[in-house]
């Protein structure tokens, strides 16, 4: 049986096509220019641990460059979806510091129910929280304080993270409805109105109005998955440290050097 792997790792072994091996796990990892060290620790770190058992959770590599980390994202997805066995997705940031059983957690948190589950990593401006709640006010999110999310996993209708594992059901699902674009940015409407959407986003959080929703992948990522009929989930997880890097968008492509400014403070 032939099996194509985009990223081959001679410290890896491979998931063999038809082999059992529960919940089969691939990680991705989006990057700009390069991997910040302790990401590149935490990486070998959980190679190791996961060559040390019996039954290795994790199958794949999936890396992928880029400018956008939308693309970036969608890419893996690709990879992930045409060149893989695996059940689990799991992209995790390249500044992003992980303890070696982060697959295990996830897992357990996902359990025989959950299929879009993420950690709570504090990611800095402008989000205080990884999880976003709507509200009864029409057109306002609501940031989900840290103190509610749980290690059992906290429900939320979108997440901005760092860290998010997704069952292949879900991108089934979604391919079916919309296509694979499962991580690329729901597009504005009124692209023009760019300074009202900073300004709802910075002050409230996103608002549900998708024509004014200047978000992130992941978040374009829940609006689809909810759209499926898949909910969200975030939990605490042990061990994860974000040493952040400035994040580029489209959003941000003529304003670089205000948010290098912004950054730097």
């Amino acid at each position: 049986m032939k099996l194509r792997l985009p990223f081959a790792n001679p410290l890896l072994r491979p998931t063999i096509v038809g082999e059992s091996r529960p919940g089969r796990v691939a990680l991705g990892y989006p990057f700009g220019s390069g991997l910040t060290g302790p990401f590149h620790e935490s990486l070998m770190r959980l190679q190791r641990y996961e060559l040390s058992k019996p039954k290795p959770l994790l199958g794949f590599l999936l890396p992928q460059s880029g400018l956008y980390i939308d693309h970036n994202r969608n890419r893996i997805a690709e990879k992930f979806w045409a060149d893989t066995d695996a059940d689990w997705l799991l992209q995790v940031d390249s500044d992003i510091e992980f303890p070696p059983n982060l697959i295990e957690q996830l897992l357990a948190v996902a359990g025989h129910t959950k299929k879009v589950v993420a950690a709570s990593v504090p990611l800095g401006p402008p989000f205080p929280s990884c999880g976003w709640l709507a509200t009864e006010l029409p057109g306002v999110w609501e940031c989900l304080p840290a103190k509610n999310i749980t290690k059992e996993g906290t429900q939320v209708h979108g997440l901005a993270t760092a860290v998010m594992m997704v069952h292949r059901e879900v991108l089934a699902a979604i391919a079916e409805r919309e296509g694979q674009v499962w991580f690329l940015k729901l597009p504005p409407v009124a692209r023009l109105d760019v300074e009202k959407s900073r300004l709802a986003w910075e002050g409230n959080g996103p608002t549900t109005d998708r024509q004014y929703i200047p978000q992130g992948e992941d978040l374009s990522f829940c609006l689809r998955a909810q759209d499926a009929g898949f909910a969200s989930w975030v939990a605490k997880v042990p061990g994860l440290k974000h040493h952040k890097t400035l994040p580029l968008s489209h959003d941000y492509e003529d304003e670089l050097p205000e948010v290098l400014q912004e950054a730097a403070k």
